[in-house]
């Protein structure tokens, strides 16, 4: 939903940097073709190994960017969910279930800053971008959607239309206008899935990027920490590195992909805020890290919609409720704003991040 490209080859540079002293045996796979609308790098591979992990990559990715695809039709797959929502259920995979049930989760602990069932008003908003960027190249402002239409797109939002049967792996909507939209938690889901793959394959020391959704697989030989690279909103490069050491997930959502310039000026980005059916503007860029990527994918999307205040609150509670996992989180702000987190100034934008990450960000100043 809010990963790109861009954000991919920033986590490139970065970790090409810090593997200039790794053995020369090791290499990157590139995959640009694997789905996702993304280009998927996985680092520090031995080179004897570059054909299985390419793969794993190709395998892994494209089977779930086809169950997960709601444009392009595929048989049991999140397309064919909302084509036949009003009219049956659908047979669908075990990982459907999976991440619909995490997704449902997310949704009600959350209370409703991430909801995978918002697919109605998104479809409006991705008509409207796709027209806008159109309109944009050549050099006219694109439209906004008429919020009528938003506010009556939104009354079919409800997770109470999404019937999931485990039993028999079946998912219904008994909605005929709500859908499914789980660009919030797949690409982390699959990066999740993939890494688990590539560990069981003996892949041990490794970084897998997936469009600004980073898994890494054990430490690093030399015993420094990885390097994810924490995008400028307002440009091309990186405003900081998070220095992490060991296995875990980083992941951005930001405002900076994906956005066209609207009538008044203003960018009109693709992350929606649920309460007002307006992409959110709290902040420029929320980066989580935690242990398991669908959950940093599906946290970085519900801080990004909530205020600084609610989302520190939020971590709180997912920590009570987590205590043998951990979270953390760094925002970039436009605004200065009161909490008690660690802040500084970086390229125009305020900075804010939890205590787990403080001594683990190396700002670009």
């Amino acid at each position: 939903m809010k990963k790109s490209v861009t954000a991919t080859l920033l986590c490139t540079a970065l970790l090409c940097g810090c593997m200039k002293k790794t053995p020369v045996s090791t290499q990157s796979v590139l995959c640009a073709d694997c789905g996702f609308d993304t280009v998927i790098l996985l680092q520090n591979i031995p080179s004897d190994q570059y054909a299985q992990a390419e793969e794993i990559l190709r395998d892994e990715f494209l089977r779930y960017d086809a169950m997960f695809d709601i444009y392009n039709e595929h048989d049991g797959g999140i397309y064919q969910i909302n084509a036949m929502a009003g009219k049956e259920p659908v047979k669908t995979a075990t990982e459907v279930i999976d991440v619909l049930l995490k997704a449902k989760e997310y949704y009600t602990y959350t209370d409703g800053a991430f909801n995978a069932a918002m697919g109605s008003v998104l479809q409006i908003w991705h008509n409207a971008r796709e027209a806008g960027l159109a309109a944009n190249k050549e050099g006219k402002p694109g439209e906004i959607p008429d919020d009528t239409v938003l506010q009556e797109a939104a009354a079919h939002t409800g997770w109470d239309s999404i019937q999931i049967d485990e039993e028999a792996g079946t998912v219904f909507i008994s909605d005929p206008d709500a859908s499914l939209d789980l660009g919030g938690i797949a690409k982390g889901y699959a990066a999740g899935k993939a890494a688990q793959r590539l560990a069981e394959e003996g892949f041990e020391q490794c970084v897998l990027s997936a469009g600004g959704n980073v898994v890494m697989l054990g430490e690093k030989e030399n015993g420094k920490p990885w390097r994810i690279g924490i995008q400028d909103p307002n440009g091309s490069g990186v405003l900081a590195a998070v220095e992490w050491t060991g296995s875990g997930a980083v992941v951005t959502s930001g405002d900076y992909e994906r956005c066209y310039t609207g009538p008044d000026g203003t960018r009109y980005h693709h992350i929606i805020d649920p309460q007002t059916c307006m992409p959110a503007d709290h902040c420029r860029s929320v980066t989580v890290c935690t242990e398991d990527a669908a959950d940093a994918d599906a946290l970085s999307t519900a801080l990004f919609v909530l205020s600084v205040q609610d989302g520190e609150a939020l971590l709180e509670k997912w920590r009570e409720d987590h205590p043998d996992s951990f979270v953390e989180a760094v925002w970039l702000l436009e605004e200065e704003t009161d909490t008690k987190m660690h802040t500084t100034g970086i390229g125009g934008l305020h900075a804010y991040w939890t205590d787990g990450l403080e001594g683990k960000l190396d700002w670009n100043k």
